[in-house]
Formats: C-alpha cells, sequence, structure tokens
C-alpha cells in the first residue's frame, strides 16, 4: 500500500494576519459588525438597528456638497506657538502630532461648494485634531467665511463640532 507522505505547512502558523486597521467597526447601538466601508456608505447609521454613529467633516461634505463641488479657501493658514506654551508637552509638539494624525493644519474646513447645484460657503469643524478645539486659526477661518459669503451673497452652511475653546 502507497500511503503519502506527512508534509510539512508551507505557511508559518506562528505568523498573525490581520485584515489592517479599521476594516470592521463594531455597531455602538446592537453590537453587530460591519465593515467600515459599509457605515461609511450608509453616512455612520448602521444598516440594522439605526444607531447613528459620529460623522467627520469628510462625512459631512460627502452628505451636503455636490461631488467635487468643494473648492478650499484658506487651507494653508497654520497655528503659530507665540508662548512656547507646555503643558508637560509642549503645544508645538501636540500641533505637529494633530497634523500628522489628521493631515489638515487646523481643526476647521472652509470654502466654496454646491449644494443641490446652489452654490454656498461651507465650513466645517475637524473634530478629530485636537477635539474640534478652536484656536486663532478656527478663529480665523471662521470670520473669513463669513465676510467672503457675504461679500459674494453666498448662504453659509457651518457645521460645529467642537471641544470648546483650545486653552494652550
Amino acid at each position: 500500500m502507497n500511503w503519502p507522505e506527512k508534509t510539512s505547512p508551507t505557511t508559518d502558523a506562528s505568523e498573525k494576519r490581520t485584515l489592517g486597521e479599521g476594516v470592521f467597526r463594531k455597531c455602538h447601538g446592537c453590537g453587530e459588525t460591519f465593515t467600515a466601508e459599509q457605515l461609511a456608505d450608509n453616512y455612520e447609521v448602521c444598516p440594522r438597528c439605526e444607531h447613528h454613529h459620529r460623522l467627520d467633516a469628510a462625512g459631512w461634505r460627502r452628505l451636503l456638497c455636490d461631488d467635487g463641488s468643494l473648492d478650499l479657501w484658506d487651507d494653508q493658514l497654520s497655528p503659530k506657538d507665540p508662548l512656547a506654551f507646555s503643558d508637560g508637552k509642549p503645544y508645538a509638539d501636540r500641533l505637529r502630532a494633530s497634523q500628522k494624525k489628521t493631515g489638515v493644519q487646523d481643526a476647521m474646513e472652509i470654502g466654496r461648494a454646491k449644494l443641490e447645484g446652489r452654490a454656498i460657503a461651507f465650513g466645517a469643524f475637524i473634530f478629530g485634531f485636537m477635539g474640534g478645539s478652536m484656536g486663532s486659526v478656527v478663529g480665523e477661518k471662521v470670520t473669513r467665511l463669513f465676510e467672503r459669503a457675504t461679500a459674494e451673497r453666498l448662504p453659509v452652511v457651518l457645521l460645529q463640532a467642537s471641544g470648546g475653546a483650545r486653552m494652550q
């Protein structure tokens, strides 16, 4: 009788296989697991229990603005640290970490967009940047948003998601 010889596995079972960070998300309402894409496609509303998860600035932009219509204003503005503030960690380091994490200069985006074909001035706080806290750049952007909207006679849509004033 010819018995097959035992072969060794070709892969190392000790290697941990992962799908990557953020591929799956658990609903805070019902506990069901969905792909991040499923929740994003449904504007962060659970398809099973209709629990509303936090919608970030990009999600609000996708929901309200016509595709590709947002033309950002003043996105080059960046915060400064004139006091060289430190509360155990230098403020400049906190800013750099938030900028690296989010890919934006500060906690707000503003610009001109279209909502169902109509021109609007659009602004959204970015909660992922230091809790959407309001520093000098955010204050300047709010001012510029309303000044430019007034000059161009545009309605303003401003989405507020802020943890309050930045104390540094």
